[in-house]
């Protein structure tokens, strides 16, 4: 079977890192790598030993596949070219800037027959894939997604930067409608928010809690997932996922400890994670996430399959972040206007003092 011909557009930071991976995937022939900046050709060229252009429209009739990898506002523009030239395509995260554009790259997709993938790279980090099978039917949500400055993806605010990862999996894990969202956040360092805060309630019942930020001194990408059968703690950064399990005579309230008398419940204490909800170390195998979001792309080429993170998936999760963009800005306005009444309000207390 001929290899796969691909073209990346971006050459930047995720850009190379695809660059690199797709070298060492015989199934793929790395065509070339698009960059409109001739000192990032010349870099690229030279370090992965690719050919390089300036414009990717030059590819058309050149590649079976496109990888985008280039600044967020950009991306509607480029996959829809590559969709309409029959090109399958991955979108890196975000997939665009609306819900309502990625509603039409999905129905494009679908009416060219072609692959439409979007780069949620933590659908396949490690501990994501080891835990998913214990997070049953999620009551309580806690995620936080803080880092540094980077100075990558400022087209963006955190909501579709950062935070959209956790919306991603969260998503993914409730399968329920959206039924109420409040957020607030913050602009520090541009005009987009660097720091937001969301609560997002389902109509399963389920209550999500998400902290993202971009200008933290910690580095945590963590999600803990509660449901009636289970506690699941998930480090993606560390690569560990942890799982609490009540045992079945604690989950059919056969044995609880309230109804203990006091010399019995003070075990409890150091006997909770072992014989009333037993803790367990998942195994995780470290892995390249990137690499396997290119090997299922490939999959989802070569056999007609849906990949992973669809396009329709990536919609979904793109009406998330919308509706805490507009509760965040919501949240903003009252605040001005809080702050206005504040300052007109001062004099005449003032006076009157």
């Amino acid at each position: 079977m001929s290899p796969v011909r691909i073209g990346v557009i971006g050459g930047g930071h995720l850009g190379k890192i695809h660059t690199r991976l797709l070298a060492g995937i015989s199934e793929y022939q790395l065509v070339a790598v698009a960059e409109p900046i001739s000192e990032i050709r010349d870099s690229i060229a030279e370090q992965f030993k690719v050919d390089t252009v300036a414009d990717y429209h030059v590819l058309a009739g050149k590649v079976d596949a496109m990888i985008i990898a280039s600044p967020t506002t950009l991306h509607y523009s480029m996959a829809s070219w590559a969709l309409r030239h029959g090109l399958h395509t991955f979108v890196e995260k975000p997939l665009v800037q609306t819900s309502s554009e990625a509603a039409e790259l999905h129905q494009l997709a679908r009416k060219q027959g072609c692959v439409l993938q979007v780069g949620h790279v933590e659908q396949f980090n490690p501990a994501w894939t080891a835990a998913a099978r214990y997070l049953g039917q999620p009551k309580l949500i806690e995620a936080t997604r803080e880092s540094g400055y980077t100075g990558r993806s400022t087209d963006i605010g955190v909501v579709l930067d950062l935070m959209i990862h956790d919306l991603d999996l969260i998503v993914k894990a409730t399968s329920s409608p959206v039924v109420r969202v409040d957020a607030t956040g913050m602009s520090i360092l541009g005009q987009h928010e660097d720091i937001a805060q969301a609560r997002v309630e389902f109509a399963s019942g389920c209550v999500a809690n998400i902290r993202a930020s971009r200008v933290s001194r910690n580095m945590t990408r963590r999600m803990q997932v509660f449901s009636q059968e289970s506690m699941a703690d998930i480090d993606f950064g560390a690569g560990t996922a942890d799982i609490v399990e009540p045992t079945r005579e604690v989950l059919s309230r056969h044995r609880q400890a309230d109804n203990l008398p006091n010399s019995e419940r003070l075990r409890v204490k150091d006997e909770l994670f072992t014989s009333w909800m037993p803790h367990t170390k998942l195994d995780v195998q470290p892995c390249n996430a990137i690499e396997l979001e290119l090997l299922d792309f490939l999959n989802a080429i070569r056999t007609g399959s849906q990949p992973l993170v669809s396009g329709e998936q990536a919609h979904r999760v793109l009406e998330l972040a919308e509706q805490i963009l507009y509760s965040l800005r919501a949240s903003d306005a009252r605040s001005t206007q809080d702050h206005k009444l504040d300052n007109r309000s001062y004099p005449a207390i003032k006076k009157a003092a």
